[in-house]
This record gives structure tokens, C-alpha cells and sequence, in this order.
């Protein structure tokens, strides 16, 4: 948001599908989940893999927000 030039960000933390009933934070995943799969289909193990460790570093980066599939942000730009 910064380089398009905005400024007043926001983050907002309401989601856009009424239906969700989740939380904002998500736990780290679980390797499990990430082993099962690959057997199921191991010629998609690089691309599950690489999955796992972008949820866990999202987990990690923004714990309280990861949980968020949909979310608002906003900025204003500039006069």
C-alpha cells in the first residue's frame, strides 16, 4: 500500500463471509495433514510442502490475523 502511494492504512477484522465462525488467529499447522496428502498424491509433495510452510510462517508472521481467509484493508490516497 505504501509504494501505490496510500497512507491511513488499516486493517480490518471483519471478514466478508458472514457464514465464518473461525477466529482471526490460527494455530500453526500440523504436519500430519501435510504427510497424508503427499502420500494420497506424491507427485504434489513439493507443492504441499511449500503450503505448509506458508501457513506456518504466516502463523508466525501475524498471529494474531493468520486465521483470516478474507479481510479488509484500506488506505487513502493522498490530495
Amino acid at each position: 500500500m505504501k509504494r501505490a502511494g496510500l497512507t491511513d492504512f488499516a486493517l480490518h477484522d471483519k471478514v466478508l463471509r458472514p457464514w465464518w465462525k473461525g477466529t482471526k488467529a490460527s494455530p500453526a499447522p500440523r504436519l500430519w495433514p501435510t504427510v497424508s496428502r503427499s502420500i494420497k498424491r506424491p507427485d504434489r509433495t513439493l507443492a504441499h510442502i511449500r503450503m505448509h510452510r506458508e501457513l506456518a510462517d504466516a502463523a508466525a508472521r501475524w498471529p494474531e490475523w493468520s486465521g483470516l481467509e478474507i479481510f479488509v484493508s484500506s488506505g487513502r490516497r493522498p490530495r
